[in-house]
């Protein structure tokens, strides 16, 4: 009969009884991390591996609770979180202090690292990057430091909830029914996490990826397996005897599914890491390979390798950027610098005596935590107050205002106003000039500020943006946001009834979409699929009729140039390098790739109804840049991509004349 051996691979007792393999396969799960981090055509579906070191967290976590039996609750809670502390705070303090300081000196830009890792101290820098409606496969989160961070933070408020579990079910008294009732209270939690995770990806991939309530399931997972393998169950006989390697080869083909498999990789590689750790035995091929010494060691320094390869990568990209004859040496410096980490703080801060009590212990680790948190904050400040002068000097800034400065009536773009419920924006305030209304995703907010400086000339006129996150969602058919942050609920009809309430015959609206939010034709699809097509066209013919109902007029904006390839970050990368080849594009090219969308337009076009395409202003001799003609100062701010603050109104002329053309002039004339 089949009864796994329960094991501590970091043991701090003689109950334990170390198992290798674990830690074997924590160097499966890091590697195949770090060669997507590296470059995701390697190993597509390699960030797994994280979901890899859920189960092993959930399984260790367990396995050394039920060797600690424990008659009081202080006691027990004490032991445990000084023994988290012991284990996690050293590296990552290391980790963020040093990273914070590099960060600070070579990135342009250091504010969003150094807030993330200011919260990943804290434990909650997946919070933070959420609430930043972060895109965590979006190339732009590569320039983050910290990103990486948010798994750390999913397992410490998990580590929040499950020690109170096992001390409630009465698990840490090590009694059968203890045992039981832990298993049905975790089952129960992670059906739930589950079905969670599921349901909102779909809708709200940032949401399901980075909070740990939608995350709990998998480590829940690790948990009920080793509740599990301590009973004598036939069918785990029949699991115990299959062949480890086929199951790590499963594994692998995984691994290079596409991102459209997401949610079904996620829960595989779960169900398959919980079969390898059952049935690797001793004697296989794979148990060979995973005990193996240097696969052992390159599992013990995994933590520290985990930690180190993200920011090496992500200065790597500010700098020297990510090169097959780089790799060698970036990948030398990584684990030399988990080694120093492991071999000088991890391991022996972790096996040290830090205070004679759990208590102490406990103080001196949050006390190093807010000691590493004001030196970091000293370096967040001065990025804050250098952070206007040095992004107007390379041209970073992808928007045009900050929040605040320009008022609600005037610039209303979500989640950039964070502070302003986007209801609060549909309020018609000043009703003594006509109005042009620019709304749409980002792209719209590339316009504004040429179509402000266009208006001038019709001093009758003033331009509003009315832009928000929720209508991604609402062109795509989806009226609810779950919990995506700076989202409106029924956002798209909110605007119907706000421009059937304030939309009079002389004004106008601008429409403008970034073709990389739908599926066209001529272009790979990513998260969403060419059905949205009809959608998308169907809501843009929604706006049209209120618009003909009102005596109105609309613009329809193609979208500007495609410049940069797809892993290409930000043109500031490239023109550092001086290799701007990647960031250049045929015009033919880059009008094709945006064809479906423009079909679209053209197909709407009718009296009240204008086309306006800004694609070959930005475009020289029929090639499109980053940078504007005739010098080196970068027209981007990104690569999604969105005019820099540098260049505001670099479409203003063409604006004012469009504007005139269609007889705005004459519309003032007539006020």
């Amino acid at each position: 009969m089949f009864k796994l051996n329960i094991s501590d691979p970091y043991p701090t007792n003689t109950t334990s009884t170390y198992r290798p393999e674990i830690d074997g396969l924590r160097a499966f799960a890091v590697i195949a991390v770090i060669l997507n981090h590296f470059n995701k055509t390697i190993l597509p579906s390699g960030y797994l591996g994280v979901d890899i070191f859920f189960v092993i967290s959930g399984f260790v976590i367990t396995s050394s609770l039920a060797n600690r039996p424990s008659k009081n609750i202080r006691e027990f809670l004490l032991g445990f979180y000084t023994r988290r502390i012991k284990r996690l705070v050293p590296a990552l303090l290391l980790f963020v202090l040093l990273t914070s300081v590099v960060t600070f000196f070579l990135n342009p830009s250091p504010t969003i690292s150094l807030q993330t890792g200011l919260t990943a101290l804290a434990g909650f820098s997946n919070i933070f990057l959420l609430n930043q409606a972060t895109d965590y496969f979006a190339p732009a989160t590569e320039l983050n430091s910290f990103t990486h961070t948010w798994s750390l933070g999913v397992e410490e408020q998990f580590y929040l909830v499950f020690p109170i579990l096992v001390w409630l079910t009465g698990f840490s008294q090590a009694s059968n029914r203890g045992a039981k009732r832990l298993f049905l209270a975790i089952a129960t939690l992670s059906i739930i996490s589950l079905i969670g995770f599921t349901t909102i990806y779909p809708n709200s991939q940032a949401t399901a990826y980075f909070l740990m309530p939608t995350r709990f399931w998998e480590m829940g997972t690790g948990c009920l397996l080793c509740l599990v393998a301590q009973r004598n169950l036939k069918w785990l006989d029949r699991i115990a005897q299959m062949p480890p390697l086929l199951i790590v080869a499963v594994m692998g083909i995984v691994m290079f599914a596409p991102l459209k498999f997401a949610v079904l990789a996620t829960f595989a590689i779960v169900i398959l890491t919980s079969v390898l750790i059952l049935c690797l035995r001793s004697g296989t091929l794979a148990y060979k390979f995973f005990t193996y010494r240097y696969t052992v060691g390159i599992g013990l320094l995994s933590y520290s390798l985990y930690l180190w390869h993200w920011g090496i990568l992500s200065i790597s990209r500010w700098t020297i950027g990510l090169h097959w004859w780089s790799f060698p040496f970036q990948i030398a410096l990584i684990f030399l610098l988990a080694w120093l980490s492991y071999r000088y703080f991890e391991s022996p801060l972790r096996r040290a005596t830090w205070a004679p009590s759990h208590w102490k212990t406990i103080s001196y680790g949050l006390g190093s935590i807010i000691s590493g948190a004001f030196i970091i904050s000293v370096f967040l400040i001065a990025s804050l107050q250098n952070t206007n002068s040095s992004s107007q000097l390379l041209g970073i800034k992808s928007r045009y205002e900050d929040p605040g400065i320009l008022h609600k009536d005037i610039y209303c773009h979500l989640p950039k106003n964070i502070n302003t419920a986007f209801e609060d924006c549909l309020q018609q305030t000043d009703k003594s000039k006509r109005t042009i209304y620019v709304i749409g995703d980002s792209h719209a907010t590339n316009h504004f500020p040429s179509i402000s400086e266009a208006l001038k000339s019709f001093p009758n006129f003033k331009a509003k943006v009315l832009s928000e996150w929720g209508l991604i969602f609402a062109f795509r058919g989806i009226n609810t946001c779950g919990t995506q942050p700076s989202c409106m609920e029924n956002g798209f009809q909110k605007y119907l009834d706000f421009f059937q309430a304030n939309l009079r015959p002389e004004d106008f609206i601008v429409f403008s979409w970034s073709r990389d939010w739908n599926a066209l034709p001529g272009k790979l699809p990513r998260a969403y699929n060419r059905q949205q097509l009809g959608t998308f066209k169907d809501k843009l013919e929604q706006i049209i009729a209120l618009v003909k109902n009102k005596n109105s007029a609309i613009i329809l904006v193609d979208d500007i140039p495609k410049t940069c390839e797809e892993d290409v970050l930000f043109p500031l990368e490239i023109l550092q390098k001086g290799n701007l080849s990647s960031c250049t594009t045929a015009a033919t090219i880059s009008k094709r790739d945006r064809q479906g969308l423009t079909d679209i337009y053209l197909s709407l076009v009718r009296p009240g109804v204008y086309y306006f395409d800004p694609h070959d202003y930005l475009c020289q001799a029929e090639q499109c840049g980053i940078l504007l003609s005739g010098t080196n100062d970068l027209m981007y701010g990104d690569a999604s991509p969105h005019i820099s603050r540098k260049h505001p109104h670099i479409l203003a002329q063409p604006w004012h004349d469009f504007l005139q053309s269609i007889g705005v002039s004459r519309q003032a004339s007539r006020l």
